[in-house]
């Protein structure tokens, strides 16, 4: 029951949180805005992760691939500040859901996943 209320409090945050970064866009840089999302980010879940990596050698041992990965998504939701900023929020947000369909055509396509027979894999038996 509390990993159905931790998914409904993040199903609900995330879309709160884009809203007032869209309010934000008309005083704020696009740039200060991603900024400060990461920066309240990393001021909350570094104290929570304390605890159990004190040493931080996992870290340094896939440090490479953390920070592109990092850089990587600092310049995505860069991106989508600045399409909030110029167009419908609902338009920019849709944007999200055609991600994972992104993602699973390219999966199929580069690394000839999901597809089984000759067609792609459902998700209901036959």
């Amino acid at each position: 029951m509390v990993g159905i209320a931790l998914m409904v409090v993040a199903s609900l945050a995330v879309p709160l949180v884009d809203g007032i970064a869209k309010a934000l866009t008309a005083s704020h840089s696009p740039f200060f805005i991603a900024w400060l999302r990461y920066a309240a980010a990393a001021l909350i879940v570094v104290p929570l992760t304390l605890p159990w990596h004190r040493d931080f050698r996992s870290v340094r041992g896939d440090f490479a691939s953390n920070a592109l990965r990092t850089l990587l998504a600092v310049a995505a939701m860069t991106c989508f500040f600045f399409a909030i900023a110029d167009i419908a929020f609902a338009t920019a947000f849709g944007g999200f859901f055609l991600g994972p369909v992104i993602a699973a055509v390219l999966a199929a396509w580069l690394l000839a996943n999901g597809s089984r027979r000759g067609g792609w894999v459902r998700p209901w038996p036959a």
